[in-house]
């Protein structure tokens, strides 16, 4: 397998799409040594496309990001709150408290939409989120959903 430091640049001159297949097909550590030697934006793209079409793959290279603040920017950076539900889902699914101090950081109207969003479309991540969450957070986050989502939510929880 090529370094990190070959596949970056060139990876960084395809379009995001193809990027993400070439992404998708490497072992998981070099695709996030990749994907961490490329710039945010181009990274966040490539991500973005991962998560929409290779989402296993996606789980993986998320599992072996160290920073933060990476993980925060791809969140941040999806183009809508469909894809950012995805991406959490996908940290969510391997750590709980990781997925939540992400939200942490999110601004609050920014985390209100990704909530309210996941309770009616993700009622495993939003069950597997309630059940990380402090009491006073399930609160504001079981406010925002229906009797019908809360029911289902409930149920992924047995």
């Amino acid at each position: 397998a090529m370094p990190p430091s070959v596949t970056a640049p060139m990876l960084s001159d395809m379009d995001a799409k193809n990027a993400a297949a070439a992404v998708a097909m490497m072992e998981p550590v070099y695709a996030e040594g990749t994907l961490e030697m490329m710039s945010y934006r181009d990274s966040g793209a490539v991500m973005h496309e991962l998560i929409t079409d290779h989402p296993r793959a996606a789980a993986m290279i998320v599992e072996n990001v160290v920073e933060d603040a990476r993980l925060l920017h791809w969140l941040e950076t999806m183009p809508d709150t469909a894809a950012r539900v995805r991406f959490l889902d996908a940290v969510m699914a391997l750590s709980g408290p990781r997925a939540m101090a992400l939200l942490d950081h999110l601004q609050n109207r920014m985390r209100t939409t990704i909530l309210r969003e996941m309770s009616r479309t993700h009622f495993k991540a939003t069950a597997r989120l309630l059940l990380n969450l402090p009491p006073d957070s399930i609160n504001s986050t079981l406010a925002m959903m229906t009797a019908q989502d809360m029911g289902v939510c409930f149920g992924e929880m047995v």
